[in-house]
C-alpha cells in the first residue's frame, strides 16, 4: 500500500485493483474452443469505473494512478444487458447454444463464468439474464467463488472459468460457457467457449 493512501475509499480501491491484470494462454487445440470473443464499452460510463493516470502522491514522491469506482456501476451493467447493446451479446450466446443444443437434451443456454466483482455486480447480471428466462443458478459458480475467495480483481473470471471446467455437474449439462468480465471504462470483455471434443 502507498503510505499516502490512507482514506478508507482509497484503501478499498487500491486493495481491489492493485493487481492490475489477468491473462490466459490459449492453445490452438484442445477440448474447448472460443466460438466468439469481443469487447465493448458501456455507454457514458467513463466516470463510473476508471484509472486516473499521473496522480501524484501528496508528498510528490511518486506518480501513480487513482481508481474511480462509483456505486452506480452495477445499475449501468444491468441496464446495458437488459436494455442496451449488451442484449446483443446475450442474443448471440442464446442463438449459438440453442442451435447446437437442438434435440440433444443439453442446456440451450450456456453455463456462465461471470466476473465475481461483488454481490451487486453479480446481482445486476443475474437480474438481466433472469429476464431472459435463464436457469436460476446460472451464476452459481461465480457466486461460489465470490463467497469462498472474495473479489479476486482481474483474475476473478479466470478463477471462475477454471472451477467450471473442473466441475462435473456443469460439464454434464453444458457444451458452452459464456464468459463476462468487467473493467475500467466500464469495459465488457466477453467470450463463448464451445466444447468440441470430450
Amino acid at each position: 500500500m502507498r503510505p499516502w493512501c490512507s482514506s478508507a475509499r482509497c484503501l478499498i480501491f487500491m486493495s481491489l485493483f492493485a493487481d492490475g491484470a489477468g491473462a490466459a494462454i490459449i492453445a490452438p487445440e484442445g477440448e474447448w474452443r472460443f466460438r466468439e470473443t469481443g469487447s465493448c464499452i458501456v455507454p457514458e460510463s467513463k466516470k463510473l469505473l476508471g484509472l486516473l493516470p499521473d496522480y501524484p502522491a501528496p508528498d510528490n514522491s511518486v506518480t501513480t494512478y487513482k481508481m474511480a469506482l462509483s456505486p452506480a456501476v452495477p445499475n449501468a451493467i444491468y441496464d446495458y444487458f437488459s436494455n442496451g447493446n449488451g442484449r446483443r451479446i446475450m442474443d448471440r450466446f442464446e442463438k449459438a447454444t440453442t442451435q447446437e443444443a437442438g434435440g440433444t437434451g443439453r442446456q440451450s443456454r450456456p453455463a456462465m463464468a461471470v466476473h465475481s466483482g461483488g454481490p451487486r455486480i453479480l446481482g445486476a447480471v443475474h437480474r438481466a439474464i433472469q429476464e431472459r428466462n435463464w436457469l436460476k443458478d446460472a451464476l452459481g459458480c461465480s457466486e461460489h467463488i465470490f463467497s469462498k475467495r472474495g473479489n479476486l480483481g482481474s483474475t476473478a473470471t479466470l478463477v471462475v472459468l477454471h472451477d467450471m471446467l473442473h466441475d462435473d455437474r456443469v460439464l454434464a449439462d453444458h457444451d458452452d460457457i459464456g464468459i463476462l468480465a468487467f473493467g475500467p471504462g466500464v469495459a465488457v470483455e466477453y467470450g463463448l467457449l464451445r466444447r468440441v471434443q470430450k
